[in-house]
């Protein structure tokens, strides 16, 4: 029995039973339907005991010693209400808008958690990850200026020069070029050691520059471009348009 209840054995399971349970699902969508349901609401009442234990030690006035794995507990029953939502990143181009909707407000109350966790416990055993977290939930609701700035922070307090760092900044430039950000980006882009991203945002702001008619700016921009990266096949491009 207890060799069933290993790592290795789960894993052989899941192996064995995923695509005959794929195939079902596909073959059965009103099955498929009844059995998310009954997922979400068994996530719910998950989350509706961790939020029913949090309010519990709140009005008994535990210690924040205490507290904290209970705010962890509310964390994580969010997280699972919303995965049992939206699924994985593969399975989430197939959901409907209103699912994508619901798992998107799941989401914000996830930050919410997230935020009473930080307030309490800046220096709790999962303040670290659950920032970065916090960050990556932001970007998933669309909430661009916001992520940028979670990122930010997250960069100024890494390594300096580190794959972590990079990696942050490069999380950093995606958020703010998703925001019509692009002179922003291209400056962060080029913190995560990605000249080819940095040169094509850069290229962007000089095609903004010049669609606002500001046709001086967006020159400026092009030399600038061509300038810092002459290697790039997009400096080229550039090279042409500021002729």
């Amino acid at each position: 029995k207890d060799k069933l209840a290993t790592v290795e054995a789960q894993r052989i399971v899941e192996n064995a039973l995923r695509d005959p349970f794929d195939h079902y699902l596909t073959g059965h969508p009103a099955e498929a339907a009844k059995l998310l349901d009954w997922v979400i609401e068994r996530s719910e009442e998950r989350w509706a005991d961790a939020a029913a234990d949090y309010a519990a030690a709140r009005a008994a006035h535990v210690s924040e010693a205490r507290r904290e794995p209970l705010r962890f507990g509310r964390i994580l029953a969010l997280e699972g209400t919303r995965r049992a939502a939206l699924g994985d990143s593969a399975a989430a181009d197939a959901k409907s808008d209103a699912e994508k909707s619901e798992a998107k407000r799941i989401a914000r109350l996830e930050v919410e958690a997230i935020d009473d966790y930080l307030a309490a416990h800046p220096e709790g055993a999962e303040a670290g990850r659950l920032a970065e977290k916090r960050a990556d939930l932001l970007s998933l609701v669309g909430a661009r200026d916001e992520a940028a700035c979670a990122y930010a922070s997250l960069f100024e307090r890494a390594e300096p020069a580190s794959a972590r760092a990079r990696d942050l900044a490069g999380k950093r430039a995606a958020e703010l070029f998703a925001a019509r950000r692009s002179d922003e980006a291209a400056v962060w882009f080029q913190k995560a050691g990605d000249e080819e991203r940095a040169a094509a945002a850069q290229y962007d702001a000089a095609e903004r520059e010049s669609a606002e008619g500001r046709p001086d700016a967006a020159g400026l921009a092009l030399l600038d471009l061509v300038a810092r990266y002459p290697s790039s096949p997009i400096a080229f491009a550039a090279a042409l348009d500021a002729i």
